[in-house]
């Protein structure tokens, strides 16, 4: 199939995939997907190439516990998605486990941590997760009345465990981008964790240079929008040109359900790769990649991991940082994605 062949007038060729994968009245087709699970080095399929990753400049023992990568971390790169660097598997289990307990329990409990739910609901001390997960214990009476109170007449007042599992698409953290405006507002940003900041330097400090891109030695995590999906969910295509630096490398780390990813060109008239993103995987946009159209027409019910979403597990990291129901019950069905970004053209590394 040639990727660059005309598409009829009234859809384009990125459309065309979108639909043939959100398609529900007929088995899902990944027979043209790219499925990095199963490659074998030695074999790899055509238009598939390893990249050659820069040696590690940190130690395991230098790494705080559970926010490890892989030891031996492989790379690939499409010929059909120049500047797409996939790495599937880099993040261990322990690693996922903890960064989907400080999104869920730390991240959201800041009021600055904007969200979709920020207009319309307020803000719920101690955060919506853990508010939730206490409502999921109370009694029926107890539950109706914690009912949340919109900020807007046409909504109606829902529980916190309603609005985590049903409502809940988004949160921002670092610079707050306005999506009204699609611009990042001059004002100073909130802090941004430091520890997915170290976590996603050591990730972008393994790629290789590229004299056109931003370096591993100068690139910084300001801004990152974590996505909450569930499986009927979508992203529609779109590139991400809002930053001034359109060179720096993104990051998009993937936890839960496995996913469709759709990576593209300047246009859509180009077909799209697809590609199976799994827990644990991160693709990078770098140069050509970082400013193509992407999407997620398909996100995959019922391929959570099991050490998300089934088994109970002590870490090891801290007190009261275990694995328990309380995650394993919402991770069953859903798809956690972090998409980390650098903002700025000149940053200082702190």
């Amino acid at each position: 199939m040639d990727p660059c062949r005309a598409a009829p007038t009234n859809k384009t060729l990125f459309r065309l995939a979108e639909l043939k994968y959100k398609r529900k009245d007929q088995p899902l087709d990944l027979s043209d997907v790219l499925d990095l699970s199963n490659v074998a080095i030695k074999k790899l399929p055509e238009g598939l190439r390893t990249v050659q990753l820069n040696r590690p400049s940190f130690k395991d023992d230098e790494i705080e516990p559970g926010w490890q990568i892989a030891k031996d971390p492989i790379a690939y790169e499409h010929e059909r998605a120049p500047g797409l660097i996939i790495l599937p598997n880099v993040l261990p289990p322990q690693t996922q486990r903890t960064l989907i307990r400080k999104t869920l329990l730390r991240d959201i409990a800041q009021p600055y941590n904007k969200g979709n739910l920020t207009p319309f609901y307020p803000f719920i001390p101690g955060g919506l997760f853990a508010v939730a997960t206490r409502q999921q214990q109370q009694d029926e009476e107890d539950k109706e009345d914690a009912l949340i109170e919109p900020l807007q007449d046409h909504l109606k007042p829902m529980s916190a465990r309603e609005l985590l599992e049903k409502k809940l698409r988004w949160i921002t953290l670092g610079h707050q981008y306005n999506w009204t405006s699609k611009t990042y507002p001059a004002t100073p940003p909130p802090p941004f964790p430091t520890d997915i900041a170290l976590l996603s330097s050591r990730l972008v400090s393994l790629l290789p240079s590229e004299p056109s891109s931003t370096t591993s030695t100068s690139w910084l995590a300001q801004t990152a929008i974590v996505n909450f999906y569930s499986p009927g969910d979508t992203l529609s295509p779109h590139t991400d040109h809002s930053e001034p630096n359109h060179t720096a490398p993104l990051l998009s780390l993937s936890l839960g359900c496995s996913a469709i990813f759709l990576m593209g060109r300047h246009t859509k008239n180009i077909e799209p790769l697809a590609i199976l993103v799994k827990s644990g995987d991160v693709v990078v946009m770098t140069g050509e990649a970082r400013m193509g159209f992407h999407g997620v027409p398909r996100v995959m019910e019922g391929t959570c991991p099991g050490y998300l979403g089934e088994e109970e597990v002590e870490d090891g990291v801290g007190e009261g940082e275990g694995w328990g129901e309380e995650f394993a019950g919402y991770m069953r069905g859903k798809r956690v994605n972090l998409n980390v970004r650098q903002v700025d053209i000149d940053v200082d590394e702190e």
